[in-house]
């Protein structure tokens, strides 16, 4: 990677990268909670799992983070 962009986001708001859409949920002490919607063809795998299996190409399903229901889910 060349940079990283960093930006600041109050609960509620979203950032969206292609068709992945990123919702900043809550905050408590020093963690923040993330809610992510993406196709299915994406995968979705935490950073400190996939350094962990650096080199396995096996299956990663079990480091895939687990879909939850929102608290507040937005209706169209």
């Amino acid at each position: 990677m060349s940079g990283m962009l960093v930006l600041t986001r109050k609960p509620g708001e979203e950032i969206h990268v292609g068709d992945v859409v990123i919702t900043f949920l809550s905050v408590r002490g020093t963690s923040g909670r993330i809610g992510i919607q993406a196709p299915p063809n994406v995968r979705i795998v935490r950073g400190e799992h996939l350094k962990s299996k650096a080199g396995y190409e096996g299956d990663l399903r079990p480091c895939v983070a687990e879909i939850e229901q929102p608290e507040t889910a937005n209706t169209i």
